[in-house]
């Protein structure tokens, strides 16, 4: 789902001649952290943004693949080189397949991966994404708070923050002695926790306020059905108004 942020004043429509004061021309620049399908800004500047003053050959470059393509243990991406690797009870599945069984487009799983709200567990040969069942309960979760319960992505990535944090904070304050250190990790659980409190009763009041708004729309329609109908019964008729 696209969504916009306006910061001063700009033209009407994208990519268009935007002149300024004294009839000068703007220039148009677009950022963007994953060509044009990732997140993008379009900034208007009064001058050229980069300009080339000359260039010169430095080096010669050339791609030489890896010779020990094993993947490195610090990375959290790992690639599946042989069957053996796959779990058959947890089979890793592609984004399309994720997709159809989690009820997501392919576009929607790609941009939740962009704010950081997955990654998935490994990637093909050919670099495809390759998700387990953790990654396609995570996306399940996200889908339920985002259409069920009305959060927002901002909302919902403060909560898989949190819930990424109570597992480390689990296995931080199990291993350790440090009664220090545990006080530390309590309390920084304790604090998240208020804080998901205090944003879920602030839903909950804005569903309570929409819930009250609904039963005084239906009072007053109930109202107008029982007049109607006791003019039916009494075999009154009703002059539309002209």
């Amino acid at each position: 789902m696209p969504f916009y942020h306006k910061l001063g004043t700009i033209p009407p429509k994208r990519h268009t001649v935007f002149r300024q004061e004294d009839g000068g021309i703007y220039y148009e620049h677009l950022m963007g952290n994953l060509g044009f399908t990732g997140l993008q800004s379009l900034l208007y500047t009064v001058r050229r943004p980069t300009s080339l003053i000359s260039t010169e050959r430095v080096k010669e470059l050339f791609w030489v693949p890896d010779p020990d393509p094993t993947p490195d243990p610090a990375d959290p991406v790992r690639v599946p080189d042989a069957a053996a690797d796959i779990d058959p009870e947890d089979p890793l599945l592609r984004i399309r397949e994720v997709a159809r069984e989690t009820g997501l487009t392919a576009r929607a799983i790609r941009y939740y991966e962009e704010l950081g709200l997955l990654k998935p567990a490994a990637r093909s040969d050919g670099a495809y994404r390759l998700y387990d069942e953790a990654d396609r309960e995570r996306l399940r979760f996200i889908r339920r708070l985002r259409d069920d319960a009305g959060f927002s992505l901002a909302e919902i990535g403060l909560l898989l923050e949190d819930e990424t944090y109570r597992r480390d904070a689990r296995r931080r304050f199990r291993a350790t002695e440090d009664p220090v250190e545990r006080r530390a990790i309590a309390e920084e659980a304790l604090a998240r926790v208020e804080r998901q409190l205090a944003m879920l009763r602030t839903k909950a009041e804005r569903i309570a306020e929409m819930i009250a708004e609904a039963e005084e729309r239906e009072r007053h329609l109930r109202g107008h059905v029982d007049v109607v109908a006791s003019s039916a019964d009494r075999g009154d008729t009703v002059e539309a108004a002209r």
